[in-house]
């Protein structure tokens, strides 16, 4: 597994980030501070992928690869 895109301390979960820095960007993006392209555009947090691509970036992820 790979570390989070944004602390870069803990492990990455879902879209490329841990656990407390996905509910921070929730926060963030609810708030209207923030809105997932600008967190995508930063390079802070994975785009979604939904099917095949889903199973092939958690492969990616989990393998902690760097390409």
């Amino acid at each position: 597994m790979t570390h989070c895109l944004r602390c870069k301390k803990r492990m990455a979960r879902t879209r490329g980030v841990c656990r407390p820095c996905s509910s921070w960007m929730f926060k963030e993006v609810r708030l209207g501070r923030q809105t997932w392209e600008q967190l995508i555009a930063a390079g802070l947090v994975l785009p979604v992928v939904q099917g095949r691509a889903k199973a092939a970036m958690t492969r990616f992820l989990q393998s902690g690869e760097k390409k």
